[in-house]
């Protein structure tokens, strides 16, 4: 007898995937969102409001405008499975910093945020704030100062903008001036100081109505007596301090002339 012919076929069955693209995410206005797959082997992933691909992998990131449907096909051999995630936009908030400014050193300013609204604030660095944590704290700073505000929502979502607050140095005024007999000059000599910038204007109250605009002026009072002098300086910045001190003009001396009365010896006859 002819054995009759025998086969023998192996057959592979592969396991459907159970896909799993993950809970829904929401993001802030501008973040980048990453998505994540699970139990596959290959990973596809689309917009199903127009079918294009976004991205292959378990891990995919993408920058979405507004909300998306995603859907993510796994493959496991030939079989393959679905799964779809949502996408949602936190609006991120809307800001613009105010306070820009310059200011002489010992002043204070108002920072201040537009937009946001039932935000969080917290601005930095907090040295010289009356309150790093409201939306329009008083600054008085040391020095120029760069002040960053980040502003969060109650979702989560934050923005940042930064004002400048710059400090200019105030001048020290100080003078000297000698005190004078009447009729002689009172000569007045600036001794004003400034850290940085320059001393751009004098002013000075001489004490009986007069005035004077230049550093070092010579001034003769029209009678003697003590007078308070005051004088003004102002910075390129428009910084000012001002002094007052006393000059005396003394009196001339009265002359003192005695006479005495005397007889010439006269012989009498």
């Amino acid at each position: 007898t002819v054995p009759e012919p025998s086969a023998q076929t192996t057959v592979t069955i592969d396991p459907t995937p159970n896909a799993n693209a993950g809970a829904d995410i929401p993001y802030c206005t501008g973040d980048p969102v990453t998505l994540n797959g699970s139990d596959g082997n290959t990973f596809s992933w689309y917009d199903l409001a127009n079918g294009n691909l976004v991205g292959n992998g378990t891990s995919v990131t993408i920058y979405p405008v507004g909300n998306m449907d995603i859907e993510m096909v796994t493959w496991i051999g030939g079989c393959s499975d679905t799964d779809y995630v949502s996408i949602i936009e936190q609006p991120a908030p809307v800001i613009t910093a105010i306070g820009d400014t310059s200011i002489c050193d010992g002043q204070s300013t108002m920072l201040d945020v537009l937009g946001g609204v039932n935000s969080q604030y917290s601005w930095s660095p907090v040295a010289g704030l009356s309150n790093p944590l409201i939306q329009n704290p008083v600054a008085t700073p040391t020095n120029t100062t760069m002040y960053t505000v980040t502003v969060t929502t109650n979702s989560g979502c934050l923005k940042t903008d930064s004002v400048l607050v710059q400090m200019n140095s105030v001048p020290t005024a100080n003078f000297d001036v000698a005190d004078v007999c009447f009729g002689g000059n009172s000569s007045f000599t600036d001794l004003s100081t400034i850290a940085t910038g320059s001393i751009q204007t004098y002013t000075w109250n001489l004490g009986d109505g007069s005035t004077a605009s230049i550093s070092d002026p010579n001034y003769q009072y029209p009678s003697d007596g003590s007078y308070s002098v005051q004088l003004i300086t102002v910075s390129d910045n428009g910084c000012s301090d001002s002094i007052t001190q006393p000059t005396v003009v003394n009196p001339l001396p009265e002359p003192n002339i005695s006479v005495q009365d005397e007889c010439a010896s006269v012989d009498l006859v």
